[in-house]
């Protein structure tokens, strides 16, 4: 069984079930934190009880975090039976008190933590490509450099010269502009389908002139 399994069945023995006993003992053998698994129960919380059936599980959750932390706060970790029991047995109703049945959904502040992470590396490595090409300190290609660009960034042709200028990907050009990505990708999507265009028309003329050239046309070394 792998660890989506286990919080699955985790999730289940709270949201799902009205015994507590097991609890504890699944929060141990869990490979996830208390940290964790908070998140987990916090963020289906909504997705399982209504209106004034949120009060209590919502007030057991608030103390189970402000345990937690303590734990590191004071390096307490005795805390830690005290903030499992308010998020686990805390937060379960009886069954009749149950609105739906449950679809688990992941943390959304992990995906918003993923996607700040994502943009530091990729702002980053922009700063990196703009020292390199004005050699620059990343300091200033940070402070100096890259608010200049982004008020460049005014219209297509522009755009597509600044990302062949610091040979940027899409996603880079999307950070440092301002730009929703999926516009970034339609402009060089329609690009690279004007400059196929335009290479196969180019082949046709030539091998329309090619055919069109008679012997007359050739010098006399080759006639």
């Amino acid at each position: 069984m792998d660890n989506r399994e286990d919080r699955s069945h985790f999730l289940d023995a709270i949201f799902r079930n009205d015994d507590p006993k097991p609890l504890l003992k699944m929060v141990i053998n869990l490979d996830e934190t208390p940290e964790d698994l908070i998140q987990w129960i916090n963020e289906n919380l909504f997705n399982v009880y209504r209106g004034k059936d949120l009060i209590l599980p919502l007030y057991n959750l608030s103390r189970a975090d402000l345990y937690l932390g303590r734990v590191y706060s004071n390096q307490n970790y005795g805390l830690w039976r005290y903030a499992v029991d308010l998020m686990t047995a805390g937060v379960q109703l009886p069954k009749n008190k149950r609105h739906r049945d449950i679809e688990y959904s992941t943390p959304s502040r992990w995906y918003m933590l993923g996607r700040a992470k994502r943009s530091k590396k990729i702002g980053n490595e922009v700063c990196y490509k703009v020292s390199k090409r004005y050699n620059i300190s990343m300091k200033k290609a940070k402070m100096n450099a890259l608010p200049y660009i982004k008020k460049l960034c005014t219209d297509k042709h522009t755009l597509i010269g600044i990302k062949k200028e610091l040979n940027l990907k899409e996603e880079e050009l999307a950070l440092i502009s301002g730009i929703k990505k999926e516009y970034i990708d339609s402009i060089f999507k329609e690009k690279t389908k004007f400059d196929e265009n335009t290479k196969e028309t180019a082949i046709k003329e030539k091998s329309g002139k090619a055919e069109q050239r008679s012997i007359s046309d050739f010098p006399p070394y080759i006639r």
